[in-house]
């Protein structure tokens, strides 16, 4: 039965995510506001994925999705749903068993497979502004990477994570963070020259090789688009201009890396305040997570649109395998009653929480405005409400728990130490 349980609830959570899409009062990618499937608008995003310079070079979510519909002759917009759903299934149980390689721990493992499944870029994948298409599928291959390489199982690695650079070269930016996972003790160890070190190196660093072969091949064949991808490769520096034209650009752009980096940065900023000491292995992750996330968060708000807010969460795949691990002190806070009680028996710390979460509800219901979708029919305003909710409350506890250390010290019992 416990083998069982990570397909089920990821499994649960991918029909809750669909169930989402396709409410009545949702205007995402797949339903356009109704229960219907919307094939003729996804037939549009497909066909503008196969002919646009940028992703045509893209080609497997494409093949997949209309391989799908001929061989069970099914409308595109089925075997759309069909293939990014079932890539989304089989990325949080991917994420699980990962997770528990690393924590060999099974509760903490589930918790986060929930954490990754409630990130608002997969809460909210298809709707717009997020636009989620080859995602998925690339974070299947690129978590099936770092297991592999858990493993040892280099030319499997090789595979897997060269295929996940042609599904979308974004995950270019991992490799740093790889080389920290699994490179930076080689050369401690042996040093850098040392050949077993250089070839572990190489290693790690073929797939890049193997893209650029690939994309060389690619453009030979497609020489028509060379000169429209480079006007788009020159054009994307323009994008930090689009991010903050403006107030409502400024604050969505903003938001958007808050919403996907903001729980994560703020709670380990947390734990260092702590000065609690993280264990090697984990201290890594963390480690390949900051540079990853400083180095994507650069690229995306200067080459990139920020309102495609997943375009910030790449790096979370190396803190969603170990969060609960690391943060299990500050978890289990908001599950203790105690704290609540203790928090919401003094007068001070009740004005404060009304306090923040008037200047909360201001934020995510006044300030925050998507500029592309209507917030008639999404629930991001709401979330955001939540996610910075959850900043605060904690905040509150570690707050009223220094009141109370700080209150129970006796100066005469100072005096006399």
């Amino acid at each position: 039965m416990k083998r069982i349980i990570p397909y089920l609830i990821s499994f649960l959570f991918t029909i809750g995510c669909f169930l989402i899409h396709m409410s009545e009062n949702s205007d995402s990618m797949l339903n356009n506001k109704s229960h219907v499937i919307s094939n003729q608008d996804l037939q549009s995003v497909i066909d503008f994925h196969k002919s646009s310079s940028t992703f045509s070079k893209r080609p497997f979510t494409t093949f997949l999705i209309e391989k799908t519909s001929d061989l069970f002759q099914l409308k595109i917009g089925e075997s759309f749903i069909i293939i990014n759903f079932f890539f989304l299934f089989l990325s949080g149980c991917l994420l699980y068993f990962l997770s528990f390689k690393l924590t060999n721990k099974r509760n903490t493992s589930l918790f986060n497979l929930i954490i990754y499944f409630l990130c608002f870029s997969t809460v909210f994948a298809f709707f717009p502004p997020i636009y989620t298409y080859d995602d998925p599928l690339q974070f299947c291959l690129i978590l099936s990477s770092i297991i592999l390489l858990i493993e040892k199982k280099w030319f499997l690695y090789i595979i897997t994570f060269s295929l996940s650079l042609i599904t979308r070269e974004s995950g270019l930016i991992l490799i740093p963070g790889l080389i920290i996972l699994f490179f930076n003790t080689e050369i401690k160890k042996k040093g850098f020259l040392k050949k077993d070190a250089l070839i572990k190196l190489i290693f790690l660093i073929l797939p890049v090789i193997i893209y650029l072969i690939y994309l060389t091949i690619f453009l030979y064949y497609h020489h028509t688009i060379i000169e429209s991808s480079k006007s788009i490769f020159l054009n994307r520096f323009h994008h930090v201009k689009q991010n903050f034209q403006n107030l409502t650009f400024t604050i969505e752009t903003l938001i958007s890396l808050f919403i996907i980096l903001g729980i994560p940065i703020y709670l380990l900023i947390n734990r260092i305040n702590r000065d609690k000491k993280v264990e090697e292995s984990n201290k890594k992750y963390i480690q390949a997570f900051l540079l990853t996330a400083l180095i994507n968060s650069i690229i995306v708000i200067t080459s990139a649109k920020a309102r495609e807010v997943r375009l910030f969460a790449i790096p979370l795949l190396y803190i969603w395998p170990i969060f609960s691990n690391i943060f299990y002190e500050d978890i289990k806070a908001f599950f203790t009653i105690k704290n609540y009680i203790h928090l919401f028996s003094n007068i001070s710390n009740c004005i404060l929480f009304i306090l923040l979460n008037s200047i909360n509800y201001f934020i995510s219901f006044e300030y925050y405005i998507t500029t592309i979708g209507d917030r008639k029919y999404n629930l991001f305003s709401e979330y955001l409400f939540l996610y910075i909710l959850i900043i605060i409350i904690h905040f509150l506890f570690k707050m009223s728990i220094r009141r109370e250390l700080s209150s129970e010290i006796d100066p005469l019992k100072i005096k006399t130490l």
